[in-house]
């Protein structure tokens, strides 16, 4: 009787394992890159540029800042629509509406910010 629990226990166990690796496999990514274009023309990367994504059709939301390089990722385990806000020290605020990305997709942005202007 004891061996029948423990073997249901580790049935049990091997099937939550499989199901939470069947869904991380489904995860979306969404990706990008974050600069500022200079008045001569020119681009720079925009490091911990902060990135908010906000999901329009029920309360879920995700962050993340860029890294040195200016570049961010996000997974999203959900398709659904988003907002994507960006801000950055150096830069202007920057809104995408209707941001289309989850499950199942890898999408890859290129933002360019205009430059911010300094108060202090």
């Amino acid at each position: 009787m004891v061996y029948n629990k423990f073997s249901s226990l580790i049935s049990i166990g091997s099937s939550i394992l499989l199901l939470s690796v069947s869904v991380n496999g489904q995860t979306g990514q969404l990706r990008g890159h974050v600069v500022v274009k200079q008045t001569d023309g020119n681009t720079i990367s925009v490091p911990n540029a902060i990135i908010d994504l906000y999901r329009t059709d029920k309360a879920e939301e995700r962050h993340a800042k860029t890294d040195s390089d200016g570049k961010f990722k996000l997974f999203l385990p959900f398709k659904g629509n988003y907002i994507l806000a960006v801000s950055a020290q150096s830069a202007e605020p920057k809104f995408f509406l209707n941001v289309k990305a989850g499950r199942g997709d890898e999408s890859n942005m290129e933002i360019v910010c205009c430059p911010g202007t300094v108060v202090g």
